[in-house]
């Protein structure tokens, strides 16, 4: 997938023939109805509070803490987190990440904690991305 393919992509407007083109569930996948599936438009209703926090996650990572300190102009799966990773072979380096993120959290003041849980959510999905190339 060259650049241009990769940031037309949709944030969190993709359909499900989107996702299946970009390794997540294949169209129709779990979902009988007709046009977009509401899954990947974070709506599903109950669902609400996990999509507030998978946003919270992506706005640290594209917007926050993240790409100030460690994007340098890459993407979120070219950043060192993932290159460092790839080096070595694994994903453990993600896991670690998260694991220390989540145990300083609760030490921390709730803001600071919620930032550190965030971050957790960020290099587990470099995982996930990770695993699914």
């Amino acid at each position: 997938m060259d650049l241009e393919q990769r940031d037309a992509r949709p944030t969190f407007r993709a359909t499900a023939q989107d996702l299946g083109q970009y390794g997540a569930l294949a169209p129709g996948q779990g979902y009988a109805g007709n046009g977009p599936n509401p899954l990947y438009y974070l709506t599903v209703p109950g669902y609400e509070t996990l999509a507030g926090v998978l946003r919270q996650a992506y706005a640290q990572a594209a917007d926050g803490k993240g790409k100030e300190r460690h994007a340098n102009g890459n993407a979120f799966d070219e950043q060192p987190m993932t290159t460092i990773n790839a080096m070595l072979g694994s994903v453990d380096g993600f896991l670690y990440q998260a694991i220390k993120k989540t145990v300083e959290s609760k030490r921390l003041p709730k803001d600071r904690a919620v930032a550190e849980l965030l971050g957790a959510i960020n290099y587990l999905a470099g995982a996930v991305i990770a695993l699914e190339k």
